[in-house]
């Protein structure tokens, strides 16, 4: 009977130590047979624990993601008669400069105890750290509601800014050419489901609205995905953006905006060793044609077709076409001025008209505009979950000769690419 009671006296002293030290959970170690220094060994880890996690807290990191990537890319582009690498440039000539990859991205994303989520991107270029996305999110009846407000990237289009999600190293013609780059404002995130709405009052491509002008632009975009292997969406933009045509201050900058409707579709569908995406865009902008006075007017579609032959290689193509012939072309915010020789076009774009165009434009015929498009075949190898090897081959092509070859002094029709880029992110 004695040694009844002195288990029934050990167990309560043991049950008693545990609780002291850390609960519940460092008893259980012990009715499990532990040693009193394994016990105090458990019981200091607990207690440093949770002094970490009060030390986190106080210090405003819980919560807190931080992720990014790098992608140095090189380049051969065969009409610039240039080759090399390129890497945190913000010299913009043309497709194959943008910031849209040869960069580097750091994001900062904290989620609060009440649902409220901070993102922060930031991107150096030449040494200048700029704020490419800026966004606070709050919920308001229930954590699918929400109230945005800041800046973002443009969420028009099935291919993304980002070279880890996006699959080639250049972006297609839609992409380029006929979407912004980011809002400003503020506006609702509402989920539910299978669908999303995502719409905002916002300056387009603009951290401030200029002088004089007092209406902000409406952008929304909505998403289904009733299968988590296929999805589609519609995006758009009505209101005041760049126009060139219009008066331009001492510094280069547009002085005047006039109103733009952009409106696209887009899809994905990805299964198997298969993965596809297409978009569908059309867009208007007042006064913003190449023959100085008219609305520019453009449609265009894009698709990207993948396969993988391996979990680590997928092979992919995609193909784009811009219809933009009406009143000598013009894109969003985007006019092509005379280059001085008579020729009214983007020669490292290959956008706007050829010498007989721009001839026939300035004689009062009609003035029509080049139209465009471009293949692209790509591999993509995946060095380890974290990094991977991106390979393009680019053709540009053109109804007119709008493309200028730099080494023979000529427009052509046509213009070739190669790129090769390492993507690693975190």
């Amino acid at each position: 009977m004695r040694v009844h009671h002195r288990t029934i006296l050990a167990q309560v002293a043991a049950l008693a130590l545990g609780i002291a030290a850390g609960g519940q959970a460092a008893a259980q170690q012990n009715r499990m047979g532990l040693t009193p220094d394994q016990m105090q060994d458990i019981n200091r880890t607990i207690i440093k624990t949770e002094a970490m996690e009060d030390a986190w807290e106080t210090a405003g990191l819980k919560g807190l993601k931080i992720s990014g990537y790098m992608d140095p890319t090189y380049i051969y582009d065969q009409n610039a008669n240039r080759a090399g690498f390129q890497f945190l440039s913000s010299e913009f000539s043309g497709y194959s400069d943008t910031p849209f990859f040869g960069n580097a991205t750091i994001t900062f994303t904290k989620e609060t105890d009440d649902g409220t989520t901070y993102n922060l991107q930031l991107q150096p270029l030449n040494g200048d750290h700029t704020i490419t996305a800026a966004l606070v999110s709050i919920p308001l009846s229930d954590r699918q509601t929400r109230l945005i407000a800041g800046k973002v990237l443009d969420w028009s289009g099935y291919e993304y800014a980002d070279p880890v999600k996006s699959a080639l190293i250049t972006h297609n013609l839609l992409f380029d050419f006929t979407l912004p780059v980011a809002y400003t404002g503020a506006g609702l995130d509402i989920s539910t489901g299978s669908w999303q709405l995502r719409t905002m009052l916002a300056n387009v491509d603009s951290a401030r609205a200029p002088e004089g002008k007092t209406a902000p632009a409406w952008v929304y975009r909505f998403d289904y995905w009733p299968e988590e292997f296929w999805g589609v969406g519609f995006a758009g933009v009505v209101g005041k953006a760049d126009n060139w045509n219009k008066t331009v201050d001492a510094d280069g900058e547009v002085a005047d905006k006039s109103t733009a409707v952009l409106f696209e579709v887009d899809g994905y569908y990805n299964r198997g060793n298969w993965t596809f995406g297409g978009q569908l865009s059309y867009g208007t902008q007042k006064d913003a044609a190449n023959d100085g006075v008219s609305d520019a007017k453009w449609a265009g579609a894009s698709t990207t077709v993948g396969y993988f032959f391996t979990p680590r290689l997928q092979f992919l193509v995609r193909g784009d076409y811009i219809n933009n012939e009406k009143n000598g072309g013009g894109l969003f915010t985007y006019t092509a001025f005379d280059d001085g020789a008579g020729v009214r076009a983007d020669g490292v774009n290959g956008l706007g008209m050829d010498a007989k165009a721009s001839a026939d434009c300035d004689a009062g015929e009609e003035c029509k505009g080049a139209n465009r498009y471009a293949v692209s075949l790509g591999l993509k190898y995946a060095l380890n979950p974290n990094a991977w090897l991106k390979f393009e081959y680019r053709y540009d092509g053109a109804d007119q000769d709008v493309f200028y070859d730099v080494k023979n002094e000529e427009y052509k029709k046509n213009n070739n690419l190669v790129g090769a880029a390492l993507v690693v992110f975190f």
